[in-house]
């Protein structure tokens, strides 16, 4: 499975006074060398075939080609100099901003445009690689939780430390490495953090075993702290697993001792996810 995910952003403007990019006696060659010396600034593939208005670039995706949405245009108008802004959006993902405008000189008898393009970069991820971004993956698993069984155990870490810092409000920190004794996550909400181990388990009927709630006892023994918590994919924790988990809350051996399975965990993620997230394009659009 193969995930488009934003990257960065390019910046390429052109500015022309009418006629400039009239091309009606010249070659498809020429056109196309005029267009490109025409254009500054960070230059991709994508606008090689830039042409005038803007928005015959922008209606179309240059990733899928399937036909972008304008979801928001305003129009900034001054004495002598107005200017348009369109935004477009694909569903996959890739976003473009055109701001075109006309500035006339005092008499009005000669315009100058000036056209800009702001765009998202896009690229390619398989679903298991631990270089997707954190937003990227969230949306995805917003989408499909079931992707949770397929994406790379660092990036659940990081997903689970996503969740946990919204669902909870505080600050978690990612400490899992190859020696990390066990302990993934540290939940930062008070005196003594509350250690979290996660696993990810790649079959959605898996039954964590009371091993697991074994070595987090271990854990917390050895860093000297009543709190701990095991996220996992699994369906469920075994019977044994959960008789410990109360045994040790009801003889008041720990203070938090919690197991989140995969639905728990899912519903975590659906609340935390019905706070929207910025869009990338956001911002470029507030200060323009």
């Amino acid at each position: 499975m193969k995930i488009l995910s934003y990257n960065e952003f390019l910046t390429s403007t052109c500015n022309t006074s009418p006629g400039e990019l009239h091309f009606s006696n010249l070659t498809e060659a020429e056109k196309t060398e005029k267009i490109e010396n025409s254009i500054r600034g960070d230059v991709h593939l994508i606008w090689k075939k830039l042409i005038l208005p803007i928005n015959n670039l922008l209606e179309s995706c240059p990733y899928c080609k399937n036909k972008t949405t304008r979801i928001h245009k305003k129009t900034i108008s001054f004495p002598g100099f107005e200017t348009q802004v369109h935004l477009f959006k694909c569903k996959c993902g890739w976003w473009g901003i055109g701001e075109y405008g006309t500035t006339k000189n005092i008499n009005f008898l000669h315009s100058d445009s000036r056209n800009k393009i702001i765009a998202g970069i896009l690229k390619s991820y398989e679903i298991d690689s631990n270089k997707i971004p954190v937003n990227t993956l969230n949306e995805v698993l917003a989408k499909d939780n079931s992707n949770l069984f397929k994406i790379h155990p660092t990036k659940l870490e990081e997903i689970v430390q996503h969740v946990f810092s919204s669902y909870y409000n505080c600050e978690v920190i990612h400490c899992g490495k190859s020696h990390d004794g066990g302990i993934d996550l540290m939940l930062i909400n008070s005196e003594k953090p509350t250690l979290i181990q996660v696993k990810r388990r790649t079959k959605p009927d898996h039954i964590e075993s009371v091993s697991t709630v074994r070595d987090l006892l271990g854990a917390m023994f050895i860093n000297d702290t009543q709190k701990g918590m095991i996220v996992s994919t699994a369906n469920r924790f075994s019977r044994p697993s959960n008789k410990i988990a109360n045994f040790l809350i009801e003889r008041g051996k720990v203070e938090v001792f919690e197991l989140v399975d995969f639905k728990k965990f899912c519903e975590m993620l659906t609340l935390v996810n019905t706070y929207k997230m910025k869009e990338s394009w956001e911002k470029l659009i507030e200060d323009i």
